[in-house]
Formats: structure tokens, sequence, C-alpha cells
């Protein structure tokens, strides 16, 4: 019998049953039990053959069973066995934006301890959120660009004594290409409220939070534990500094300098 017919056979026989009120019929660990049950000989057999149908079934148990969190390790489990980086990331990013903190929570520091382990310097970093203005902020589509990522907060005091160097350097460097990105990890989900400071200090880039401080999703994301925490990311797209608060000017300065492709600059 081929795989896909053992995902269906289990998920309908199992999960997808109704109750009567729109809810399946099944207690979760016996639809677990059986999806598992299913696919443990096709795993043994070939891990990267199985893992697709295994991943879907998966993904069809965390659909009708939405309050469960074993569906997510079922994924994790079948994304590990395909072999496929981009496939364990993509569903540790579906995990990191599940309303569950438990779960969102073990994706983000998963992917923190992937990120590091990947020895991320003068490799493409990518970065996407909505601001606290409500656009869309893509970091690939500043490629081109010298882009500062800060790592930041209203009431850290080093970072706010750090404000007037940063708002001299964008101003300074802004027409040649220089922009900044703002993360900050504030306790305050209202965006206007930082919005309002923002606009005081004269700080006219883009800022993203999502009212977590430490637990802000993109700081976990990537192991921030300090602020302020400055990266410089170069024309081409490259994380190439993670500790640019020192010597700012000189660093962007350099980079601004050296244009896209061209190696030797």
């Amino acid at each position: 019998m081929k795989i896909r017919n053992f995902a269906i056979i289990t998920l309908v026989a199992f999960a997808f049953a109704s109750n009567g009120d729109g809810g399946p019929k099944v207690p979760y660990a016996k639809a677990a039990a059986a999806v598992q049950n299913k696919f443990a000989p096709l795993i043994k057999a070939n891990p990267k053959k199985a893992s697709a149908e295994y991943l879907k079934a998966a993904k069809q148990l965390a659909e009708h069973y939405p309050k469960e969190t074993g569906p997510w390790m079922l994924m994790m489990q079948a994304a590990t066995y395909s072999g496929n980086e981009q496939i364990k990331i993509g569903v540790l990013n579906e995990m990191a934006d599940h309303e569950n903190p438990q779960l969102s929570g073990v994706a983000l520091r998963f992917m923190s301890m992937m990120w590091k382990q990947s020895n991320p310097i003068g490799k493409p970093f990518q970065l996407q959120f909505t601001g606290i203005d409500g656009k869309q902020v893509d970091l690939a589509k500043l490629k081109g660009k010298v882009v500062l990522i800060d790592f930041w907060a209203t009431w850290c005091g080093p970072c706010v004594a750090e404000i007037p160097n940063l708002v001299k350097t964008y101003n300074e460097f802004h027409d040649q290409g220089f922009e900044i990105i703002g993360i900050a990890l504030e306790g305050n989900k209202d965006p206007k409220r930082l919005q309002a400071y923002v606009a005081r200090k004269n700080m006219p880039w883009p800022q993203y939070t999502d009212g977590l401080m430490w637990k802000n999703k993109i700081a976990q994301r990537y192991g921030i534990n300090g602020v302020p925490t400055m990266w410089l990311i170069d024309r081409e797209g490259n994380l190439v500094n993670l500790h640019a608060e020192i010597a700012l000017k000189d660093k962007v300065k350099k980079l601004i300098a050296k244009k896209p492709g061209n190696a030797n600059n």
C-alpha cells in the first residue's frame, strides 16, 4: 500500500470523524498513536521518502486538534526525517507564530540555536515584519543599501543614550544608502506609545515591537540577550557585523564606500 493511502486511512478513520458538534470524536492520544503506528515501519524503511506524507498527516492532526501541542512535535519529527533544512525552518516558523506561548517559545529557542550554529557572518540575512505604523518591512527589498538592525528599548539607559549618535549617523549617510531598522523590546503592546516616543526623538526609521520585552519574537529567534545590540547588513544583504554599536560611524562609512558586487573595495 502506498504511503499516501496510510495517511488518508489513518486520518479519516481516527481524526476527521466528527462527534456531531464539529470536533473529532476520537481522543487525540488515540488518533496520534494511530498515525505514529502506521508510519513507524515506513519511517524505519526509508525516513526521507516517508517524511512528506508523515508531515502532511501531522499537519492534519494539528488542524483537527488545534489545542494539542503533540501534532507539532510530530511535524518537527517529520521535518527532521526529510533532511531538508528549509522544511524544518518552515515548520519552526509556523510554530513560532502559534498562539500557544509554550509552543512558540520552543520554536524560537530552537531557531536561535540553529541560527547560531549556522555561522551567520557573511551570509544573507532575512527579516520581515509589520512595523508599528502598519507597514510591511522586508529586508530583502533593501538590498543595495547598508542596513543597521538596532535591538533596543525605551527603558534601556544605554540605548537611549545612543539615540543621538544613531540619528546623527542616519542623517549623515541616509542619502548615500544607509537605513536603520529598530527592534524594540518594549513591555507595552500599544504601538502608539512607541510611535510617539520615536517621533519625539526624531527616529524616522521602521520599528517593530510586540510588547513582550525579552520574549520579543524577533529577539528570541536570534538569541538576543542584551540591549543595545546592533548588527550591520552590507549592500549585498549579508550580515557582516554583530557588534556594530562599537565605532558605528566608522563601520557604516566603510560599508557605504563599498559598492555592491565589488569585492575589492
